[in-house]
């Protein structure tokens, strides 16, 4: 049985271009910044959301993130219900939740458009 956020990449991959944000920049452009901006926003301003942090390993991915989505929360006045870093796991007090994961297989990014 696949988890929520296996099958939601795999749905993404059917999803119209349109739908989907793509962002392409040089290093040191702001991608992770806008990331997490754009993470922290939707998850404060639509109830329920569950968001997926991917990168290569999981360890990159709570290095790059983590700590700077709880700041930036924070700076909102947001104070998460649970946080767990060894986890990879926020989830705030309206229902959404933030999943930190990696992927070092690149299994669900062979078909990847």
């Amino acid at each position: 049985m696949k988890s929520w956020y296996e099958e939601f990449y795999l749905q993404q991959k059917k999803m119209p271009k349109e739908k989907k944000i793509y962002l392409m920049a040089g290093r040191r452009a702001g991608k992770t910044e806008a990331n997490k901006k754009l993470a922290v926003q939707t998850a404060v301003t639509k109830p329920t959301s569950k968001i997926l942090f991917l990168t290569i390993t999981f360890e990159s991915c709570v290095k790059l993130y983590f700590n700077s989505v709880i700041e930036e929360l924070q700076d909102l006045g947001y104070e998460p219900v649970t946080a767990s870093r060894a986890d990879g796991y926020i989830k705030l007090e309206n229902g959404s939740e933030m999943f930190f994961k990696g992927n070092s297989t690149q299994e669900y990014y062979r078909d990847w458009e």
